[in-house]
């Protein structure tokens, strides 16, 4: 057998065997993988035959140290003797990256799984390939190692192979848990933002203001602390402290030492607040509410005067929402979207809210 005819027929075998490779990823793979992102795959894929799952599962190891040991043949030159050391070392490449995805070596960026069939394929594999350079007499008898320019290729490609093509679709949740980065958004609804139009009084002041109110049926609540606060605004005598996205509460700050509630704003959605000419003004997600800060406290609410926040850039790294594949689009008119429900079921908010 010449050189020509020994290489060619080592780079035949290991187009012969990425052909297998693909049409078996494309048929019998059904989570996402690094090869459906080229155009061609649909191409390769056909009715597979039923094979035990053990072999299905470690078929890709299997594969990968022939491709690797047949390409890395067709580019070097070695004598019978030492011929068996390229499928060898692609075996313990293989054994290496396998045992890195164990669960205690906490390797996340490798997506695949540890798998005892995987290093038992690249083993039948390594000596399968062995037996074949074994077999191919009259080989060249030259020995002739691989130059640096050809090694750091062949490491690079039958490394990153032997990763794993399994994609990595997990996002990192708040509670640090992992699961897929295809969210579905929970929303608010305008009519439960909207209608809750509400100002409750203290009785247990003297304020002549609030006394009023109560006088002619206002709400009365007494303070119940605050539970996120936010912008702190101080208008003539009183404090106004911002409980974010549940509303505001009003103090009597005529002694500063001792700040008297006074009354509570209910805004859903409230983050900020500006006072002007005794009127209060409070965004409301989109919209922005007035309130008169003298009896009867009239208030006053102006629908979407502010843009649609861009919800999606509150989202972890790498999360969207999306659901089947198919990108959802926020629907406005549906209502304020306040977090994002996961596919295991969980549910997280951007902010303290009640559904």
């Amino acid at each position: 057998m010449t050189q020509l005819q020994y290489r060619s027929i080592n780079f035949a075998l290991s187009i012969i065997f990425t052909i297998i490779g693909l049409c078996f990823y494309a048929s019998c793979r059904e989570a996402n993988t690094y090869l459906d992102l080229l155009p061609f795959m649909a191409q390769f894929r056909f009715d597979w035959p039923a094979l035990p799952s053990a072999v299905n599962g470690a078929l890709p190891s299997f594969i990968h140290v022939i491709i690797m040991s047949c390409l890395t043949a067709t580019a070097t030159t070695l004598r019978s003797t030492k011929a068996w050391k390229i499928p060898l070392v692609w075996f313990a490449i293989s054994v290496v990256f396998e045992l890195m995805q164990l669960n205690f070596v906490g390797i996340s960026w490798l997506a695949g799984t540890f798998d005892l069939f995987d290093i038992l394929a690249a083993a039948l594999a390594a000596a399968i390939v062995a037996l074949h350079f074994n077999l191919s007499n009259n080989r060249p008898t030259t020995n002739k190692p691989l130059s640096l320019a050809l090694k750091v290729p062949l490491l690079l490609v039958g490394c990153l192979s032997t990763m794993g093509t399994y994609m990595d679709d997990s996002c990192d949740y708040p509670d640090r848990s992992r699961a897929s980065c295809d969210v579905t958004p929970l929303y608010m609804r305008w009519q439960d933002i909207r209608t809750l139009n509400e100002v409750y009084f203290s009785a247990e002041n003297a304020n002549t203001e609030t006394q009023i109110a109560i006088d002619q049926g206002g709400l009365v609540r007494e303070y119940q602390g605050i539970d996120n606060p936010g912008k702190i605004y101080v208008y003539n005598q009183y404090l106004f402290v911002n409980d974010q996205l549940k509303g505001i509460h009003i103090f009597d700050n005529s002694d500063q030492t001792k700040p008297k509630y006074l009354a509570f704003v209910r805004v859903v959605g409230a983050t900020d607040m500006e006072v002007l000419n005794g009127v209060m003004y409070v965004n409301s997600f989109t919209d922005i509410v007035a309130v008169e800060l003298a009896s009867p406290f009239n208030y006053y609410r102006s629908e979407d005067a502010l843009p649609y926040p861009a919800v999606s850039s509150w989202l972890p790294s790498m999360a969207v929402f999306r659901r089947d594949g198919e990108r959802i689009e926020i629907d406005e008119a549906r209502g304020m979207v306040v977090g994002y429900e996961i596919e295991n079921g969980k549910r997280f908010f951007f902010w303290d809210v009640e559904l």
